[in-house]
Parts: C-alpha cells; structure tokens; sequence
C-alpha cells in the first residue's frame, strides 16, 4: 500500500472518530434534560419517566431479569449517560416474568420498568 493510500485511510478515520463523538457526545449530555427530574431518598431521579424492556426468551428466570437488567443499562446509558445507567440506582423498579413451554423446553420472558436515578 503506498504512503498516499495510508495517509489517506488514517484521515477517513480520523474524521469517522470526529464526527462519532461530536453526534453522540452532546445529544447524549442534554437528553436527559428533556424529563422533570427530582432528588429521592439521596439520588436524582427522573419523576415522569419510565423505561421499559423485555429480556426476551431464556431457560430460566435468573437469565431472563439478567438479560433484562443488561438491556434496560444499556439503553438507559446510550440514552442519558453513563450516570444514569444502573438500575440497582433505579426507582420504581418492577418486574413481571412468566414462563411457557415450548419446542425448546420451558422458557421465561422478564418485562423490566424502572425510572432512571443518578
């Protein structure tokens, strides 16, 4: 690969780098500004908001609510930040799981709702 085409990937990928964090850097530091937000037992926390997420199906319940658990912090995260992105953090927190069986043998889907604390 001669020298120009080197020269030119590394700036590509340098103005892919740049223009990544200058999309989701200050959309992600102003979004959670968008919800009335108010200070409970020690923690600030969303008072009109709510996030909602299935885990989907799993063997077991335990899989299920850690899926569930792993998914509502991550989109919490993308969403508000960092800070915001833990539901032990959570108020609110309420879970409703079932179970059935299928081809693959019993199975259990977790629906997670909480409000986003920091």
């Amino acid at each position: 690969m001669s020298n120009r085409a080197t020269r030119a990937r590394a700036i590509a990928a340098a103005g892919l780098a740049l223009a990544a964090a200058m999309n989701v850097a200050p959309a992600t530091a102003s979004l959670d500004r968008l919800h009335k937000q108010a200070v409970e037992d020690g923690r600030l926390c969303m008072t009109d908001h709510h996030h909602f997420i299935s885990s989907g199906a799993w063997p077991s319940r335990d899989m299920a609510m850690a899926t569930a658990t792993r998914r509502w912090e991550s989109f919490t995260r993308t969403e508000y930040g960092h800070p915001w992105g833990s539901l032990a953090k959570a108020a609110d927190v309420t879970w409703k799981c079932s179970a059935r069986d299928s081809r693959r043998g019993p199975q259990v889907s977790c629906e997670l709702a909480a409000r986003p604390c920091r």
